[in-house]
């Protein structure tokens, strides 16, 4: 999976939350030296008529000598804004959706959209704090705790790992306690963290780890949002996979869930290489 973010796409809508979006999306032009910004306005066909009140918004300032300006470009489409966003990230390749958070439409985007999704939260309250990276106790991807290096590193923040795992049910048959299995997978845990950080070491890269055990994997999404109210973290950065129509209804996913009720700004980061995930995957991680 490339750490290089190049084509980047927000979505606004006519709406107060569109400058929160704006400014995060030349956040990202900017720390991540992407190439190219693409400004998507979305409008119901019965709101087609009017002036364009993003090109307002749209003004930069001035840049410094020497400093080459990033290239913004807007287009503005009328109908469904899934759509409109699925087609533009399919022809152009865009690496990174940067949106509001807006319930149903939200969680419609992450199910459709094959890109790492940048989600703002609706509270434009300023946070500083550490980059924050929960992973579960299954499959640590070293992909997505890379990607949460790379945005502590550009931002200049610490990193903080939060490694969330289970019991899983049926442990008692193998003659052990709850308390012994839950130790036993405390120190498989740690050995995994511990091998993913010394690939993640760098000098400017502060990088701590906690560890939570939560009593079945359907609490993993309620144990990351208590974190993520409990201090201000600047990013949340969460792995996920599109979830087939059927897999996202019946089952919506951890990132979902954080996605829609975080303080902070979260990173959904995708591979395209991987497959979606099916009806049988999604209850089988619950």
């Amino acid at each position: 999976m490339t750490l290089e973010l190049r084509r980047l796409l927000a979505l606004v809508r006519s709406e107060p939350a569109d400058k929160s979006v704006l400014h995060a999306a030349r956040e990202v032009l900017r720390c991540f030296n992407a190439e190219e910004l693409t400004v998507l306005e979305v409008r119901s066909a019965d709101a087609a008529i009017g002036p364009i009140e993003s090109e307002v918004m749209l003004e930069r300032d001035v840049p410094e000598p020497g400093e080459l300006a990033p290239l913004e470009t807007f287009i503005l489409r009328i109908g469904d804004p899934v759509d409109a966003v699925a087609t533009e990230a399919a022809v152009e390749g865009v690496d990174v959706l940067i949106t509001a958070e807006s319930q149903m439409l939200t969680q419609r985007l992450l199910r459709k959209v094959p890109c790492t999704v940048l989600v703002i939260p609706a509270s434009d309250e300023e946070r500083v704090g550490p980059v924050l990276a929960p992973v579960d106790g299954d499959a640590p991807r070293l992909a997505t705790l890379q990607f949460a290096a790379m945005c502590a590193l550009k931002t200049q923040r610490p990193l903080e790992i939060l490694h969330i795992y289970s019991v899983p049910l049926g442990y008692h048959k193998m003659g052990r306690t709850y308390e012994d299995f839950a130790e036993s997978m405390r120190r498989n845990a740690e050995l995994k963290i511990e091998a993913l950080v010394r690939q993640l070491r760098h000098p400017n890269l502060e990088i701590t780890t906690r560890y939570v055990l939560v009593k079945m994997r359907a609490s993993i999404a309620v144990a990351i949002l208590r974190e993520a109210q409990s201090r201000s973290y600047s990013q949340i950065v969460l792995g996920g996979r599109i979830r087939r129509r059927v897999a996202g209804i019946l089952f919506p996913s951890i990132s979902e869930r954080v996605v829609l009720s975080s303080p902070s700004p979260v990173w959904v980061v995708r591979d395209r290489s991987e497959h979606s995930i099916g009806f049988l995957e999604a209850a089988d991680v619950l």
